[in-house]
């Protein structure tokens, strides 16, 4: 329960941190909108606030302890490949493909 609560922890301060910043300029942005500052209006954009930042910290935190992050993966650990199509590169080079057998295609 600790991995879920410290990130909504964290999300409960940087909202009130926020709140505090943003209070003044959104008193008057809706005061001059509407001519009145709306209790519930206010309530759903900081519950908004609140949902975005949890799903955010809960995805990012906690952060890794090591920067080595790679040291501690396995050898068969799958890699994301950033350069486009460098697979069909990878697929040529390997110089193994038989057309007519399709279970050539298959590098593993």
């Amino acid at each position: 329960m600790g991995v879920y609560s410290f990130p909504i922890f964290i999300a409960v301060f940087i909202l009130f941190l926020l709140a505090v910043h943003i209070a003044i300029p959104w008193l008057i942005y809706t005061y001059r909108k509407y001519g009145y500052f709306s209790f519930w209006s206010t309530f759903i954009i900081l519950t908004f606030i609140f949902y975005a930042l949890s799903a955010y910290f809960l995805v990012i935190l906690p952060l890794p302890d090591v920067r080595d992050t790679c040291a501690i993966q396995s050898a068969d650990t799958k890699h994301v490949q950033f350069i486009p199509f460098y697979f069909v590169y990878e697929i040529f080079s390997s110089g193994t493909i038989n057309w007519s057998q399709p279970a050539t295609y298959c590098s593993s």
